[in-house]
């Protein structure tokens, strides 16, 4: 069980005090309230208007309750209230014959047949299993003053339960549980038997504490469930047994401190939500009005602290704004001094940058940027580079050379046509030189005319590089 933190309020039977409980752990703290009130006043069952307690002594009521949980230590989370059963009133319900759709509805009205309620005057909830629901309702009229005057003082009530469910719950909910039991919760003045069917409540009856009402509630549980189970008797060491109820029938008692000690050690479960209570009357006309209501709290501190975050970011995003405009028109003031020296006798224009990028534009386009010309190589230096590649061990008359650009023109005259073709192979020994075949013919008996073009093998605006 994740039992660890809760507060639980008894609304006592007509015997006892109001309770406050308080579960720590394992630990179970109660206390009376120093009002010393009793619960509110049960209707008759006549049909007429329920005697109520005054609006005051509800309300003191409310207050003693609320200051008893303050010296328990009541943080303000949520709580729940525990009825006791002569505060409720349960029947089987048949549901198997019932539609789907809007079903409890079908079931809420069906649990009137067996109350001397009208459905206008009380709120339900329902247990099904299989083809039956246990159904538990209690009185509005009587309750919802109540709650409303607790609400008003700060306490949360988040649950409304039957005690007796809520212990049968939580020993239900042990591992060594069975599933199948009966279940018997003695007190001093009480008795309720509460019948488990696979780990659920069917029946459940409420007597006092005497041994012939508990025999024959005993024995009507027997006749409608004959096979589940066997029976587990929990008593405080004030109640007094009833083992001869049992008409020999094998029984295991469990000692508790009380049956309001139980309960309370497992309401901190169901508080947290870590299971699910069987019976919760905290619906129809006794819902809460702001299921919210226990976190609002925290909601408001969450959203206080995101509009400081807020207000903080805004400060400063405004800050560095501030900032930026500073920046800004420093900026500004320098352009403008920058326009006024290069055009002292001109407007200022509101874009400085923009008329000062044109300007320059527009005088580059005159004058042409210095790096844009292409670089020549010196025409001594390649003609230089063309004259030591020639060969030397021959005769031949060099008539014309041209040198435009990256291409080289030569004309001239050779003993023969190898003679030509060796001077164009001379000049293609230079790494990158494109030299076409030479164009020759004869002249007279003793020399042959050629024609050599060639491409230079760089880029003009580099020095060819001489091989050694």
């Amino acid at each position: 069980m994740n039992t660890r933190h809760g507060y639980t309020i008894f609304v006592p039977n007509d015997r006892q005090p109001w309770l406050v409980g308080h579960t720590e752990g394992d630990q179970v703290y109660t206390a009376e309230t120093q009002a010393g009130g009793t619960a509110p006043p049960l209707p008759p069952g006549n049909g007429d208007k329920p005697a109520t307690s005054s609006s005051a002594d509800t309300e003191q009521l409310a207050q003693a309750i609320a200051s008893q949980m303050q010296d328990l230590g009541y943080d303000g989370s949520p709580v729940l209230l525990a009825l006791p059963s002569n505060r409720v009133m349960a029947a089987p319900v048949t549901i198997d014959d019932l539609p789907k759709r809007e079903r409890r509805d079908a079931v809420f009205y069906r649990l009137e047949e067996s109350i001397p309620l009208p459905a206008e005057d009380y709120a339900a909830d329902f247990v099904e299993n299989g083809r039956t629901a246990l159904g538990v309702c209690a009185d509005v009229r009587r309750l919802k003053p109540l709650i409303d005057a607790l609400e008003n003082v700060g306490v949360i009530v988040e649950l409304i339960c039957p005690t007796a469910l809520v212990a049968a719950q939580g020993a239900a909910s042990t591992p060594d549980a069975e599933k199948d039991s009966l279940q018997v919760w003695q007190e001093p003045y009480s008795c309720d038997l509460v019948q488990i069917h696979g780990g659920l409540p069917v029946r459940w009856y409420a007597t006092r504490a005497a041994t012939e009402p508990v025999g024959d509630a005993l024995k009507s549980i027997r006749l409608e469930c004959p096979e589940d189970g066997g029976i587990e008797v929990y008593r405080p060491q004030s109640a007094t047994p009833i083992a001869q109820a049992f008409e020999g029938q094998a029984f295991e008692t469990v000692q508790i401190e009380s049956v309001q000690a139980a309960a309370a050690r497992f309401a901190p479960s169901l508080l947290s939500g870590a299971a699910p209570p069987w019976i919760n009357l905290r619906r129809d006309d006794l819902a809460a009005d702001d299921p919210i209501r226990h976190i609002r709290p925290a909601m408001r501190r969450a959203m206080v602290g995101a509009c400081v975050l807020l207000l903080g970011l805004a400060g400063a995003f405004q800050w560095r704004a501030h900032q930026h405009r500073q920046v800004s028109r420093q900026q500004s003031r320098v352009e403008t001094a920058a326009f006024q020296d290069a055009f002292a006798n001109q407007p200022v224009p509101t874009d400085v940058i923009s008329r000062l990028s044109s300007e320059h534009k527009r005088l580059a386009g005159l004058s042409g940027e210095s790096a844009d010309l292409p670089k020549q190589a010196s025409a001594l230096r390649n003609l230089y580079e063309v004259m030591r590649r020639l060969p030397t061990d021959m005769r031949y008359q060099l008539e014309e050379i041209r040198l435009h650009g990256p291409k080289l023109y030569l004309v001239g005259q050779v003993r023969n046509y190898a003679d030509a073709d060796r001077l164009a192979d001379s000049l293609r020994k230079q790494q990158g030189f494109s030299v076409e075949s030479p164009r020759s013919s004869r002249v007279s008996e003793k020399s042959v005319g050629f024609a050599i073009n060639a491409v230079w093998p760089i880029r003009q605006s580099q020095t060819p590089v001489s091989e050694p």
